[in-house]
């Protein structure tokens, strides 16, 4: 089976959290990790990966749904490649699923990182 193409927009700097769900017909599919994996300049250099295990930026949204919530950090998001005036992405990510000594991706596509930094600073000069 062919992995899911979906492509994400960032704001750089920013929070924003995405949801996926994975199921087989009517249920959900066992994993024991779920990895979303993001690279940036063309897929040459890791930028974040977020984990199930170890409770790094992946959660359960609903578990019947196999539906997971995938948080990355304002740093994260910032560490993504700006998308160039070209309009074209810079950035690449996966979602892969694990089981056991089973491993498969099930989604991947581009995220286009838009937007500067988003300053955090909470005092204004």
């Amino acid at each position: 089976m062919r992995p899911r193409s979906y492509d994400i927009v960032w704001v750089r700097g920013t929070t924003e959290q995405i949801k996926f769900g994975f199921k087989a017909g009517d249920d959900a599919i066992p994993a024991d990790d779920v990895r979303f994996t993001a690279y940036n300049k063309g897929g040459k250099s890791l930028a974040f990966r977020l984990t199930l295990e170890n409770n790094m930026g992946v959660s359960v949204d609903s578990a019947p749904d196999g539906r997971y919530l995938f948080s990355p950090t304002a740093e994260q998001t910032r560490s993504l490649t700006q998308t160039k005036a070209d309009g074209v992405p810079q950035n690449t990510y996966e979602i892969e699923l694990r089981n056991g000594a089973s491993e498969r991706v099930y989604v991947l596509g581009t995220i286009d990182a838009i937007g500067g930094i988003n300053d955090d600073e909470s005092d204004a000069s």
